[in-house]
């Protein structure tokens, strides 16, 4: 997990995102704080991964959040992905944000990928700033634009 999180902080970093960065990896934190209002969790059908939503669980437990399932169709069904099963937590008093992000998500009407995206990111609970951040980035990644897997002070430090 703390590579994970290294590396997500990289890519922020040369993505130019502010201090503050994304939630990923922090979202029961956020969550425990109020700071995020939805959480999202997107698992392949079949599953090829299992996060560990023991946090959000405890939550929900409790009745700060709200848990909500879906499954929908994958877009490009392949034989490694049928389907996805998506699990949602909502603050309590955030939870029209669920069905919202459910309706978004399974986006029936075709709408533009990126007012999708823009529309989910607000849902999330993402600045405005974070939100126009990511989009530049996803253009950059479908025109060919890739961050390195290692940092280049890991490349530096192995060489010395």
């Amino acid at each position: 997990m703390a590579y994970c999180r290294e590396r997500a902080v990289y890519i922020l970093d040369r993505a130019g995102l502010p201090p503050e960065g994304p939630h990923e990896f922090l979202e029961a934190d956020l969550m425990r704080r109020e700071l995020k209002p939805l959480a999202m969790f997107n698992l392949t059908v079949p599953p090829s991964w299992a996060p560990d939503l023991g946090d959000f669980d405890e939550l929900a437990a409790s009745g700060r959040v709200t848990r909500w399932e879906y499954r929908r169709p994958a877009r490009i069904p392949t034989e490694r992905l049928t389907a996805h099963h998506v699990i949602l937590f909502a603050l309590a008093e955030e939870a029209w944000r669920l069905e919202a992000m459910e309706r978004v998500d399974r986006n029936e009407g075709g709408h533009d990928p990126e007012i999708i995206d823009a529309i989910a990111g607000f849902l999330l609970g993402y600045t405005p700033l974070q939100i126009a951040t990511y989009l530049v980035g996803r253009r950059a990644w479908a025109n060919g634009w890739r961050v390195p897997d290692e940092p280049p002070w890991r490349d530096a430090a192995a060489q010395e």
